[in-house]
């Protein structure tokens, strides 16, 4: 595979490609103007108010979390691969480097992979790829003994694709490997609205600087969707993963609530 180069699948109609597109481009304005809050939005560290230490401190803290459940639950059986899909700056995959043999994360944004290279620069089994797009297709099929993804799905740009790449990530844990990725339920008619990115999505067709929008406006582009959990089960199910187990939550500063999947190959 490519270093920046994961494949489309199929055939994506005009409108789908250009949904695709601003998706990329918010997330590459976001790589820009304040990468960490992107991919931890506490408010009180937006406008790069994130320390560096202190930010990746979050994700060692949370894949210490995540081998603990691995190690009660005797998945994946192997600790050679793993994906880190979403990774944005690197915060899980330098994490994830100390307990497996190599690491690949993978984002939709190039300055972000960028800059999560050069987080990772000493970690040596640590690579970094930009996604063409949200599927995985040009990834080997059952290629992962871990594929990781939270926090990621929820802000794709439509439910067609957040349905598609569930599929996919699926589709690339190998034989007693683990699917672990988090997904929102349905969204509540209260928070359909999300007013700061349709105000953000206005001004940047009328031209504002995104810079302009991101900073002293204080607004974003970052969306939320979600399924029904059966849904979700539904899609494991059909591309032959058993869940282990279902972790709930609620979203940070929302009454969103949000389901952590742990799933395997029934068998490959």
């Amino acid at each position: 595979m490519s270093a920046d180069r994961l494949a489309r699948v199929g055939t994506p109609t005009q409108e789908a490609s250009a949904t695709d597109a601003q998706h990329r481009d918010d997330w590459e304005q976001l790589g820009r103007t304040d990468p960490l809050w992107a991919v931890l939005s506490d408010p009180a560290k937006r406008h790069r108010r994130w320390d560096t230490g202190e930010f990746f401190a979050t994700g060692e803290e949370e894949v210490a979390r995540l081998m603990r459940i691995i190690d009660r639950l005797g998945h994946p059986l192997e600790r050679r691969t793993a994906l880190d899909f979403g990774a944005g700056v690197g915060r899980i995959s330098r994490a994830l480097a100390s307990r497996f043999e190599s690491v690949l994360g993978v984002d939709v944004s190039r300055p972000m992979v960028e800059q999560a290279r050069e987080h990772c620069a000493a970690q040596s089994n640590v690579t970094f790829a930009v996604a063409a797009s949200t599927t995985l297709t040009d990834l080997p099929a059952g290629g992962f003994d871990l594929v990781y993804s939270r926090w990621v799905l929820q802000h794709l740009p439509s439910h067609a694709r957040l349905r598609e790449t569930l599929g996919g990530l699926a589709r690339v844990v190998g034989r007693g490997g683990l699917l672990v990725v988090q997904v929102p339920g349905r969204i509540p008619i209260r928070n359909w609205i999300q007013p700061r990115r349709r105000a953000y999505a206005l001004l940047r067709r009328l031209g504002v600087p995104s810079q302009l929008l991101l900073g002293q406006l204080g607004l974003s582009p970052i969306r939320m969707i979600g399924i029904g959990q059966p849904d979700a089960r539904d899609i494991l199910d059909a591309a032959g993963l058993i869940v282990l187990e279902v972790h709930a939550d609620v979203i940070g500063g929302s009454s969103i609530d949000s389901f952590t999947f742990y799933a395997t190959p029934k068998s490959r």
